[in-house]
């Protein structure tokens, strides 16, 4: 018992961040896709701002899976 609540804690705790991932666009444009728990959607916006303080142009969106979203943004000149 105590196993699952140690792993359900770092389950927890993992998708109450935002992961950024730098990548590339299909233009060859740099981009950061970000991840982030579906529940807590404002922590993917919050990160883009992060990542992109002059703000950011929304590439991609994926919310079909089940417990977490995924953008892709590529940040403002």
């Amino acid at each position: 018992m105590k196993i699952f609540a140690c792993l359900l804690s770092v389950l927890l705790l993992a998708s109450c961040t935002a992961r950024e991932t730098q990548t590339y666009d299909i233009y060859g444009n740099q981009s950061y896709s970000l991840t982030c728990n579906l529940t807590e959607k404002q922590l993917c916006i919050d990160e883009a701002y992060k990542t992109c303080p002059k703000g950011y142009y929304l590439i991609d969106e994926d919310d079909s899976g089940y417990i977490f979203k995924s953008i892709l943004i590529r940040c403002k000149a």
